[in-house]
């Protein structure tokens, strides 16, 4: 393990990877890997896979959550608001800046072609990084069985939520371990209990804002999950935005660095511009930046814990199961023609000599000019 970061060193790291992270969640969260565990070496693979087994458990973006937690490990809660707000902050400026050109002109030009470049380069970024994540955390055959068990039920439909949450009991159960996971974590989990009971919301700011903290509240499974229950709140039952705005939106917040629910900044400007833009960000990263700096001391004392290292290394071997079901239901929509698999196969070659973010905007390039 290397020095502790200082919290200049944290913020200039994930305002990087807040710029980089072209792709969608699991490159931002192989891209968080890549530099705290494997470049920086902040943190070690234990403890980023049982975080992330920890965080694929409860509701919010789950790249959002881990920015946040990297900086509470260092430096407390002014770490993790640092943290998280470097990681949030660039791709939210961009999304309300292609907002507004798109209300203004009715599209983004070349957002199709960078599209076309980035999602083989994305598959390939998934496949080498989730990869090395699974090398550095399956260390038994127990392991191996809940990482395969992660991966099938994902793969059937099965509430990622659900299944790191069977995967850390059934590890607990296997270790054969009488003691009970400390007050602590049951404390720590409790406390997210207020963020999934909301009042009716009257008007449309305010409507605005509870329909997105909603979506930051109670829906587990990432930026794409958020983004279908924001579908259904905006487009299908308060009919705000058309179902053409919508999958517009949603273009725009896949190409864009950073989380793909910042989709909620080009609802909120729809409402009511940059104001409406600010209060949809806001409602929907509320949920996860205000529980995780709350409870983030007993998150740590968590981790301190034998019982809870043994509960949260199922978890975690399942969540990184889970990433890679997701990359292959992604892969036959991101992977086609010549030109995509070329894009896919130099991506793999390039990842043994670059960093993912330079692979990504190289491939952006690329679907510019073919």
């Amino acid at each position: 393990m290397g020095h502790p970061p200082s919290l200049r060193q944290l913020f200039r790291s994930f305002l990087k990877i807040g710029l980089t992270s072209f792709g969608g969640p699991l490159v931002a969260m192989s891209l968080i890997h890549r530099e705290v565990v494997e470049n920086r070496r902040w943190v070690s693979p234990d403890w980023f896979s049982a975080r992330l087994g920890l965080l694929e458990a409860i509701p919010g973006p789950s790249a959002a959550e881990m920015s946040v937690s990297v900086g509470l490990r260092f430096h407390g809660r002014l770490g993790g608001l640092t943290t998280g707000l470097a990681y949030v902050l660039p791709g939210f400026f961009i999304m309300v800046g292609l907002s507004a050109l798109y209300f203004r002109f009715g599209s983004v030009p070349l957002a199709e072609s960078l599209l076309a470049g980035l999602k083989p380069a994305t598959m390939a970024v998934l496949g080498v990084v989730t990869l090395r994540l699974s090398r550095s955390i399956l260390r038994d055959r127990a392991d191996a069985a809940l990482w395969g068990l992660g991966l099938a039920a994902s793969l059937l439909g099965a509430s990622i939520a659900g299944t790191v949450l069977a995967c850390g009991l059934a590890r607990w159960l296997y270790e054969r371990r009488p003691s009970r996971i400390p007050d602590s974590g049951g404390a720590s989990l409790a406390a997210l209990a207020p963020f999934w009971l909301l009042p009716a919301a009257a008007g449309r700011l305010p409507a605005l804002f509870l329909g997105c903290f909603k979506a930051g509240a109670l829906v587990t499974g990432g930026g794409y999950v958020m983004a279908s229950f924001l579908s259904q709140d905006f487009v299908v039952r308060r009919g705000w935005l058309s179902p053409e705005e919508f999958l517009a939106g949603l273009a725009l917040a896949q190409f864009k660095p950073g989380p793909v629910i910042l989709l909620a900044a080009f609802v909120g400007y729809k409402t009511a511009g940059v104001l409406g833009a600010c209060v949809a960000s806001f409602g929907v990263f509320l949920p996860c930046f205000g529980a995780l700096l709350a409870v983030g001391p007993a998150l740590e004392r968590l981790h301190a814990s034998p019982t809870a290292a043994t509960f949260l290394r199922g978890m975690g071997a399942a969540a990184v199961g889970s990433i890679l079901a997701v990359a292959i239901q992604l892969f036959p929509a991101a992977v086609s023609g010549v030109s995509g698999w070329g894009l896919f196969l130099s991506g793999l070659a390039g990842l043994y000599w670059l960093e993912p973010g330079y692979i990504l905007a190289a491939a952006a390039l690329l679907g510019l000019l073919t």
